[in-house]
């Protein structure tokens, strides 16, 4: 290969600002220090980072040529390089995916030039390309290494723990106003687009903040990398009377489970049951909004679905099942007194430490380990590590069982193969498991009412231990929060402000307007 075009010369600042982020990423990582101490910068421009590395015998495999996670190694710190080379921005954001393609080799003794291009730096995701070559004696390149590296980025300053971001409030209609017009910019169909708005903020009502309208920057950043079809309409299939199969074409998860759901409830209330089975689906955010919408029609119901691989099988150490929501509701004596579980398999969602890392707060060191299998309180290197499952390998177990229903059953992708929400490179092929219930099957619907009252009742009323004022009910702290928010508003920070009017900003949609 011929030497690569020389780049254009850059102000010294930039080079300066770059430098000083290598050397703090080697001096906070023992892995960037070892075996890149030794990296040097030879040119830097906007969005792009050539550097060097002589290759020593710590850098090869048994067979003597340069060891693939030292490659990995490589592509991972320089990608913060050219990120941070674009506009000089202090944090360059967590990975999402990573691909390597391994072309031949080089080994101790040979200087490897390493070329990393900032394809795309958004504010939510940066996507780079990584070029790893042996530089050859006559001066010639020889290509070792090819990488795509995709970063969730945040183009703010992460804040101290001690001074968290002022709160600022939406309300809810202007808050589905602005999902609705966002969308249907994108090419969602206005129907589709109101379930979509109706769920994302029915999740910021009810204090999952996590699964609420700051997703929407990664949903419309699938759409325009061509991995997520806005206009898909769901397929429906009676496989038999009380059983549905719906082929999500690749669209909305919420439109797709909306529908599996409907037909559920459709058979439930002919039949006393109904199921059914989506495939080729994506990520449907909250999934308490799918067991309001049986218990609007009086329904019991169980909710599933897999996700993206962030718990290892209990004992590993890799990622592999997804933290997968379990949810089930029952109706009670009223909406208040309802039943709605939905929890993840792991300590807490990966939501939430997508939520830590948007606001700059820290986590609870019980949540994730990082990289090394240490604990963290860092959401960045908790994202970059594994999640905990929760009761250790009774929350694993779970997690396979989401896997199990959701994904082997319905033919969607499963066993680490669902992609990542956040990673615009290929389809994600969710897949899920819905069931409604007639809860009056075997009694009348007041008598199940209030047996389910009774069962409230001895709940919430049973002795508190030391240091508790008040038991609650599944799903009873996020009734109250909705009522609170839906007078007070939703609240947000700036910067999820700012990342959801620059996607308005797109489609020509009026701003977000706070309270």
């Amino acid at each position: 290969m011929s030497p690569q075009e020389p780049l254009p010369d850059v102000a010294p600042e930039r080079t300066a600002a770059v430098q000083a982020l290598a050397d703090r990423l080697s001096s906070k990582s023992h892995i960037y220090h070892v075996f890149l101490s030794s990296m040097t910068l030879t040119r830097v421009c906007r969005g792009t980072v050539v550097s060097q590395l002589l290759l020593e015998p710590m850098h090869a495999n048994s067979r003597g040529g340069i060891h693939g996670a030292v490659s990995a190694t490589i592509i991972d710190f320089v990608t913060g390089l050219a990120i941070a080379s674009w506009d000089l921005r202090e944090s360059t954001g967590v990975s999402v995916d990573m691909h390597i393609s391994y072309l031949s080799t080089a080994r101790a003794g040979d200087t490897v030039e390493v070329e990393a291009r900032a394809e795309r730096v958004g504010g939510n995701l940066a996507v780079v390309t990584i070029r790893i070559a042996k530089v050859e004696a006559d001066g010639g390149r020889t290509l070792v290494t090819l990488g795509t590296h995709t970063k969730q980025s945040f183009t703010y300053k992460i804040m101290a723990e001690d001074t968290p971001q002022p709160r600022i409030n939406v309300s809810a209609a202007e808050a589905r106003r602005l999902v609705h017009e966002i969308l249907t910019g994108n090419g969602v169909p206005s129907p589709n687009a109101h379930i979509i708005a109706g769920c994302l903020v029915a999740a910021d009502l009810r204090g999952v903040d996590t699964h609420g309208m700051n997703r929407i920057p990664s949903y419309m950043e699938r759409i325009r990398q061509n991995v997520l079809d806005p206009a898909a309409e769901p397929a429906v299939t009676h496989v038999t009377p009380v059983v549905a199969h719906v082929d999500g074409h690749n669209g909305f998860g919420f439109v797709a489970a909306h529908r599996g759901m409907a037909a559920a409830v459709e058979a439930a209330k002919v039949y006393g049951i109904g199921m059914a089975s989506v495939k080729h689906s994506n990520h449907f955010g909250m999934s308490a909004w799918a067991v309001q919408q049986a218990l609007d029609a009086d329904m019991m119901s169980l909710v599933f679905t897999n996700s993206s691989p962030a718990l290892p099988a209990w004992g590993g150490r890799e990622k592999l099942m997804g933290v997968s929501p379990i949810a089930c509701g029952a109706p009670g004596k009223d909406a208040s007194s309802d039943f709605i579980l939905d929890m993840a398999p792991s300590v807490a969602a990966r939501g939430k430490i997508y939520k830590a890392k948007r606001r700059g707060e820290k986590i609870p060191l019980d949540w994730a380990l990082d990289s090394e299998g240490r604990p963290t309180d860092d959401p960045e290197a908790a994202l970059g590590g594994v999640m905990l499952p929760m009761g250790g390998p009774k929350g694993s177990a779970l997690s396979i069982m989401m896997d199990v229903f959701s994904g082997v059953l319905s033919g969607s992708a499963y066993a680490g193969h669902v992609t990542n929400p956040y990673d615009p490179s290929r389809p994600a092929d969710v897949g899920h498991f819905l069931v409604a219930i007639k809860p009056d099957l075997f009694m009348s619907l007041d008598e199940f009412r209030g047996r389910m009252q009774y069962l409230y009742e001895r709940v919430v009323g049973s002795q508190k231990m030391a240091g508790v004022d008040r038991i609650y009910f599944p799903g009873e702290i996020e009734q109250i929060t909705q009522r609170e928010r839906e007078v007070k508003g939703i609240p947000l920070v700036q910067a999820e402000i700012d990342a959801l009017n620059e996607e308005a900003s797109r489609v020509s949609a009026r701003p977000l307007q706070t309270m």
